[in-house]
């Protein structure tokens, strides 16, 4: 009787051993680390399912650029307008594993439409490594813009040809006028010639009658 007295006591030992160790055992967080090239103005939320121990973390930037942040008990949001590089840590925590599906907002320049990124998510902490590279918006023209700079190239082009066309006229009427003026001088020289002619030939024959 003592000798099961005695191995029932070493067996609730072990179990209330087992029980500790599994009570306090260190609850490893799943990483999600994305590394995200973005346009200015970016902006990235966070959804996921109702706590209030979420925080974010370890934000640096590579330069000054100013940003913004805000966190509750089902959203993060984290806003960046400048030109850099950034960085930040999400993490949310739980009492005991959730099913849930976190879904990642993402927001680049003004002219894309947001995506979404969705993560199937059954742990008790969760933790998001975000990375944004943050770059210029590339601009591309408007119907209205391109169809005001043809109308532009076209009003140069004219502009261009019209001062081609009077300079040409000008120096049309400047040779029109040379020509002119050396027919001119070209008839009074044959005319005086002739006269010269003339009066050398009445002489000569005055001469020879004499």
């Amino acid at each position: 009787m003592k000798r099961k007295v005695i191995i029932l006591t070493l067996i609730l030992v072990l179990l209330s051993f087992q029980y500790v160790k599994l009570a306090y055992a260190p609850i490893i967080p799943h990483i999600y680390t994305l590394d995200l090239p973005l346009y200015a103005p970016a902006r990235i939320t966070v959804n996921y399912a109702y706590t209030n121990n979420v925080s974010i973390r370890d934000i640096s930037t590579l330069g000054q650029s100013m940003y913004k942040y805000s966190g509750g008990p089902t959203q993060v949001v984290f806003e960046a307008e400048d030109i850099d590089t950034y960085s930040f840590t999400v993490e949310i925590w739980y009492d005991k594993p959730v099913n849930q599906t976190i879904t990642v907002g993402v927001w680049s320049g003004t002219a894309q439409p947001m995506q979404g990124l969705s993560f199937e998510s059954s742990f008790e902490h969760v933790i998001f490594q975000f990375t944004l590279r943050v770059s210029e918006e590339p601009h591309f023209p408007t119907e209205q813009e391109v169809a005001k700079a043809t109308v532009a190239q076209i009003a140069d082009e004219l502009s261009q040809y019209y001062e081609q066309s009077r300079q040409l006229t000008e120096s049309i009427s400047q040779i029109t006028i040379t020509v002119s003026l050396l027919v001119l001088v070209s008839i009074i020289v044959s005319i005086t010639s002739l006269l010269i002619v003339g009066v050398l030939y009445r002489s000569l024959k005055r001469s020879v009658q004499t």
